[in-house]
């Protein structure tokens, strides 16, 4: 069937040679070879209730592709109708991008965090001055804990369903009550544009040491560019198991971010909410997959503890981070 449909939706010609890369609930993503050796990626958007995400995803990374950024993006090829998606019978969609060269990012190294944050810092300036159609409703990322994933309508009862022992459900239900009030409280006042919202390492290529590709814009939509640093300076600035900043990749990231896109006085001050709200819609997120069969138990517990562990270390290095953070300390 995939076959049928690169020949009559994008004219490529076979044979193909086709591997199943990624698979999940919401999408699949296919590797496809060409008998000229031209490589493509297809994927398979199966959620028939992302249609209106789809859409903004599309327009927004052709958009991008348009920007001259020194890095590629997936940006969706046209169909032989001229459409960036295939609509499905089942309510899902497919689109076709080429290959982006480059392997996934890795944690632990300040020259690769340098680079990344470099890269975020240009791909925040371009979506801030993206012009998208105005009649696409564009998604909000962060903010109700209640709404981060539809599966986990009630969140507290999430939490003490998952996280048996009674001390640690309270402290985690604590926890994120706290880092949503915290956080709403930061940012009330502070402009919105759209942002990437997933920048972690694996959705960014890699190839010579240099960053070569961003991928993965699923998440992407309204929100505070601030909230991208903080994705970043964390995901390339601690480990992935638990939660051990390692200063010289945070102060890296930072470094390659800052001077390119600089944050405010607020902004940099209101960083571990901001870090701590990016840990505890992770958290809810990963509920939702619980409750979609999408990982196990134990994954849970122990994201549970990483939740609290980053709470007590914002507690106790907070206004270290923040200090660190200032353009002078980083020069």
């Amino acid at each position: 069937m995939i076959d049928q449909l690169l020949q009559t939706h994008w004219r490529l010609q076979p044979p193909f040679q086709i591997e199943q890369v990624t698979t999940g609930l919401n999408n699949q993503t296919y590797r496809v070879r060409c008998s000229d050796d031209d490589v493509f990626f297809l994927k398979h958007y199966q959620n028939a209730d992302a249609g209106a995400r789809v859409e903004f995803e599309q327009m927004l990374l052709q958009a991008l592709s348009q920007s001259n950024l020194p890095f590629a993006v997936p940006a969706p090829l046209s169909t032989a109708t001229g459409e960036a998606v295939t609509r499905m019978p089942d309510g899902g969609a497919l689109s076709l991008t080429h290959r982006i060269s480059g392997r996934p990012g890795w944690r632990g190294d300040p020259a690769l965090a340098l680079g990344a944050g470099h890269a975020l810092a240009l791909l925040d300036v371009a979506m801030a001055q993206t012009g998208l159609n105005p009649a696409i409703d564009i998604p909000s990322t962060f903010g109700a804990l209640t709404s981060e994933h539809p599966a986990i309508p009630d969140v507290s009862r999430a939490v003490h369903a998952v996280f048996h022992d009674r001390e640690m459900a309270t402290a985690i239900e604590a926890t994120l009550v706290s880092a949503e009030r915290r956080w709403r409280l930061s940012t009330a006042g502070w402009p919105t544009q759209i942002i990437h919202g997933d920048y972690f390492p694996p959705n960014v290529l890699v190839t010579d040491g240099k960053v070569s590709g961003v991928i993965d814009f699923e998440f992407a939509g309204t929100g505070h560019r601030a909230m991208d640093f903080a994705i970043g300076l964390v995901a390339f600035g601690a480990p992935h198991k638990t939660f051990v900043p390692m200063w010289q990749g945070m102060e890296a990231f930072a470094t390659g971010y800052l001077p390119t896109n600089p944050i405010s006085d607020d902004e940099r001050a209101s960083m571990p909410d901001l870090i701590l709200m990016c840990e505890a819609s992770s958290l809810v997120h990963w509920l939702g997959r619980l409750n979609q069969g999408l990982v196990s138990p134990d994954e849970l517990q122990r994201r549970g503890r990483r939740l609290l562990e980053v709470k007590d270390w914002l507690a106790a290095h907070g206004r270290d981070l923040v200090q660190r953070l200032a353009v002078d300390c980083l020069s």
